[in-house]
Order: C-alpha cells, then structure tokens, then sequence
C-alpha cells in the first residue's frame, strides 16, 4: 500500500478513506529515511517506510506492507505442522501403548501363570505369539511346566525315599551297592479282592481297588512311613525313626479300621479286609536292577518274612514278629502264636497276633 504526505494534507493513498492515522507529512512519526515502523491499523499489522520527495523534500512518500497478508502462507504452514505434529505426536503415543501393552501383557501372564506354577498347578500355558524374546520366554516357561507336570506324575509312581534318594544327586558307588537299615517292614493284603474283580468289569475293580489303596497309603504317610511299592492289591510300606515299629502297628490298627468303614460310607464299594504283617530288621536299602530300570527299595530276609506273615494272617487280623512286638511290649496288646512254618525261613517262627 502507499500514502503520500504532503506538509499539510494526506495527498493520496490506496487505502480506504479513514484507515491511515496521518494527516500530513509532519504527524509520520519519525523523519529518517528507510526508517521501519510497525503499525496498527484496524487490528490489521502494517510494517511502514517512508522515503521524501527527491524533487520536493517537504512531501513523504510511505510504503506499507501488511504483514498479517504476508506471513499468512507460512502461518498455514506453521499451523499445518503443528496439526502434523500433533497426529505424529497422537500416533507415537498411540504406538508406544500399543507397545508397551504387547510387552507388559505377556509379562502380565506370565506372572500369574508363575503364581498358579508355585501353587502346584503344572497344567497351566501361555499362549505363545510371534517369534521374539517374549514369545521365546513363553515357550520355556511351557517346557519347564510340562517337565514339572511330568516329574509331578513321575513321583507317583516311586516312593518318596526314592524321590530324596534322586533330590541328593549322583550317588556314590557305596551308596549303590546299598546301605545297612534297622527298619519296621509292612506288608498289607487285600482279602476278598480277587473274587470281587473276576465278577465286576475291569474299571470298577480298578476304581475300587485305587480306593482301598489311596486309604492306606494315606495312613502309612500319616504314621510317618513310605510307602515302597503297590504289588496287585497288596502294600509294602516300611518306618524309620524311633518309634517305627509303633507307628507300623497303629498304622495297622487305622488301615483295618479304614477298610471296614469304607463299605459303609460307599455302598458301590465292596466290603472287604486286610491280613497285615510286621516285622522289624536289618535289611539293605539300594538301587536295585538294570541300568536303565531301578527300583530304590529294601531287601533282606525280613522282607521275605513280613510277606510271609502277611500270608499268614486271617482277614481282619495283624501278624507281628517277636522283633517288633519286643519294641512295643507293654504298649500293645497282642497274643503271641504257636511256632509255625513259612517259605524260605528254615526254622518255625514265632508271631505275635492282634485283631482288628
């Protein structure tokens, strides 16, 4: 735009009428030439110069430039990357969530899945996706808890001696040749069971023998025993401690008591008994078998013998050896039995009795 300024009046401008704040030459603030002035007018930015004349001095000729007309592209501008670095911005955060969620996520289920691990459940999962550190972490937390389910299922079918015989590492060729015991052996047998399974279908004699086993196997844990082996539907349990051959015989006590009762708290059950044997000894306890199958269990002649008692016994009944009862005489109540004959002992042996 210009305005020229004579000493007395607005000569001419291309402004409209009323915008310029000068009415001569001499109200232009300021006399230098090319000086700048910034300006006002209407809420509109002027930036304004004035040079004179040169063939009349005493008249001013000012330029102005609006510079809201002027920035206006690059405040488009300036506006349009704003707006970009707000979506830019908006996406990033949008992304970084998006990250973080799938890395605390899985973190997340791994943790809960550790929990339930420490609470004993083996059968639990993470789903792994993707093939990154994540998923890697997944797919060995799932190989650690199938080796835990299967260690889990493999101690089932040992005793727990066996299980602390492996927790204590290699052992030495000493240890494997078998170590020398003073321990209270228990055998127990089912009586009446063959004849039951012949006339019922095989998962209901096996449902119910599972039964009478876990009833007794429970009782040998609660009267601090082992349980050795199952053999068909007989138990080899053995005790260590002070009071061994007392805790076998109250264990007997519980087992034939336990067997009675189960008929009557399940009627699908069938009623049965138990002959138990005990007998107190020095056996070996080792490895014994092949090497690539081995059973950690006991050996010796009063393991021979307390198998024989049990065979001995009638239904309901306790056949104990004079080795045990000596431990626990005056304590319990037993009859003592005329000398008889067993397998692989050479001589008559003497027991002693305790019914149910």
């Amino acid at each position: 735009e210009i305005a020229v300024l004579t000493p007395s009046a607005l000569a001419a401008t291309t402004l409209a009428p009323g915008r310029l704040p000068w009415t001569s030459a001499s109200a232009y603030p300021g006399v230098a030439d090319t000086a700048t002035y910034q300006i006002d007018l209407g809420g509109e930015t002027f930036e304004t110069t004035a040079v004179a004349d040169p063939y009349d001095v005493t008249v001013r000729v000012v330029a102005l430039q609006s510079l809201d007309l002027a920035l206006a592209p690059y405040r488009n501008i300036q506006a349009g990357l704003i707006a970009l670095g707000l979506v830019a911005a908006g996406a990033g955060l949008a992304a970084a969530i998006a990250m973080a969620r799938s890395i605390t996520a899985p973190i997340a289920l791994l943790s809960r899945a550790t929990a339930e691990v420490a609470d004993g459940r083996f059968d639990v999962r993470i789903p792994v996706q993707g093939a990154d550190e994540i998923a890697q972490l997944s797919e060995a937390f799932n190989r650690m808890t199938d080796g835990l389910r299967e260690r889990a299922d493999m101690q089932k079918f040992v005793s727990h001696s066996t299980v602390a015989m492996i927790q204590r590492g290699p052992q030495t060729p000493e240890q494997l040749a078998g170590q020398r015991r003073i321990v209270t052996l228990l055998f127990s047998d089912i009586r009446g069971f063959t004849a039951f399974s012949e006339q019922r279908p095989p998962e209901e004699a096996v449902a119910a023998l599972n039964r009478y086993l876990r009833l007794q196997s429970d009782l040998v844990r609660r009267f601090r025993g082992d349980v050795d082996k199952f053999m068909g539907d007989a138990v080899f349990a053995h005790f260590t401690g002070d009071d061994m051959a007392l805790d076998a015989i109250r264990c007997a006590v519980e087992m034939h008591k336990a067997v009675r009762q189960a008929p009557l708290d399940d009627p699908s059950l069938p009623a049965l008994t138990l002959g138990i044997g005990i007998v107190t000894g020095e056996v070996i306890v080792g490895s014994v078998g092949g090497a690539d199958r081995q059973d950690y269990t006991a050996v010796g002649a009063p393991v021979n013998l307390a198998a024989r008692l049990c065979s001995a016994a009638d239904p309901g009944e306790t056949l104990m050896s004079a080795s045990t009862f000596d431990l626990v005489r005056g304590l319990v109540a037993a009859e003592e039995t005329a000398p008889f004959n067993v397998k692989g002992v050479s001589a008559p042996v003497s027991a002693f009795r305790m019914r149910a």
